[in-house]
């Protein structure tokens, strides 16, 4: 099982594509429920430490 995070690329000046980036990958038969949902939670908080104030509006966004 792979856990991805949401990516925002840039495939022109105008044009945002979305996507996924691997954040980690198990064998699915060896992990347990409360694992799975525990590396869920850290997928979560990783992905919004990557999250900055925009200079333009200060909303928290994501990098990119």
């Amino acid at each position: 099982m792979e856990l991805r995070l949401p990516v925002l690329n840039w495939i022109g000046p105008y044009t945002p594509a979305l996507g996924s980036q691997l954040w980690e990958r198990y064998a699915l038969e060896q992990l347990e429920e409360a694992q799975l949902l525990e590396l869920i939670v850290k997928a979560l908080i990783q992905q919004r430490e990557g999250f900055r104030n925009c200079k333009y509006d200060g909303q928290n966004k994501p990098e990119g």
